[in-house]
């Protein structure tokens, strides 16, 4: 098999559409530190790997992808949406590392303005700690509620698609918290 990019360096089988689902793990530590209004809308589900979690902790959710991968059937890309699914005041989702969506490459960014413009009130969202640089997304994210990045203290191994990499993680992630009208510095906790 050909070398193909990964998310960092170069690796075989490299997903397409940066398919790499969330560890039950990383959403059940999430889930000990907070607290989300039922019902949760999960926009890029995958296999369900956040969903099956989330029901698993007594949430109602509404998941949807722009991909069909045998979990839900409601295939919908999440910029199309203009109105967040009935009874949602949440989004968890871990969104995909690149996409491309009108021929405009999507940044994280882009994942938090349009939770919120289609009715979000809070927002987690699973991401490379990396995701803190970058002038234009840093001003963003002060001016979009950033409340709480919840480090994770062991890195976490992602899974291709449904199967576990064999690994212990090469890159740190964490989960992101913004909620709708915050204005104060944002906080940083651990996962553990």
């Amino acid at each position: 098999m050909p070398k193909v990019q990964s998310i960092i360096g170069v690796s075989d089988g490299r997903k397409e559409d940066d398919f790499y689902s969330t560890p039950s793990r990383a959403t059940r530590l999430l889930l000990k530190k907070e607290i989300f209004p039922n019902k949760i809308f999960e926009p890029a589900c995958g296999i369900g790997a956040i969903s099956k979690v989330l029901l698993e902790n007594k949430y109602l959710i509404y998941s949807s992808d722009k991909i069909n991968r045998g979990y839900t059937e409601n295939i919908i890309d999440f910029f199309d949406i203009e109105k967040i699914p009935e009874n949602c005041m949440s989004v968890i989702t871990n969104p995909p590392f690149k996409c491309k969506y009108n021929n405009k490459i999507i940044r994280v960014e882009d994942w938090v303005i349009h939770s919120f413009e289609i009715g979000a009130e809070k927002i987690a969202l699973f991401l490379k700690t990396t995701a803190l640089a970058g002038k234009r997304r840093s001003e963003i994210f002060e001016t979009c509620g950033f409340k709480k990045l919840w480090q994770f203290r062991e890195r976490v191994s992602l899974y291709r698609g449904d199967i576990e990499m064999d690994n212990s993680g090469m890159m740190d992630f964490a989960w992101f918290i913004f909620e709708k009208n915050y204005k104060d510095e944002p906080r940083i906790g651990w996962l553990y």
